[in-house]
């Protein structure tokens, strides 16, 4: 399962599930222009993951909230990254 969510924030997400022994783990790639895939080679900022769930769609729901609540926080801080200023990230906080 795939699906592209956005803006958030000026931020766009393409997130997809994958199955393993333990169940359906879900990850988001966070970018700053609008991707058309997870897999169409534009350039991620960020990525997350969440998981094992039982089923792919409660793993993908589950990601895009942790994603889009990260691009939240993070801006409120403003320590993403803003296209108008750079193309590289920053460095995180535990850095």
């Amino acid at each position: 399962m795939e699906r592209v969510v956005g803006p958030i924030e000026r931020h766009w997400l393409a997130a997809y599930t994958v199955v393993g022994p333990e169940g359906h783990y879900a990850y988001a790639k966070i970018y700053q222009v609008k991707p058309g895939s997870p897999w169409d080679g534009t350039p991620a900022i960020w990525k997350v993951g969440v998981g094992p769930y039982p089923y792919e769609g409660p793993a993908i729901d589950a990601v895009v909230d942790k994603a889009a609540e990260e691009i939240r926080e993070a801006s409120e801080f403003q320590v993403l990254w803003d296209r108008d200023i750079c193309a590289t990230p920053v460095p995180s906080r535990s850095q």
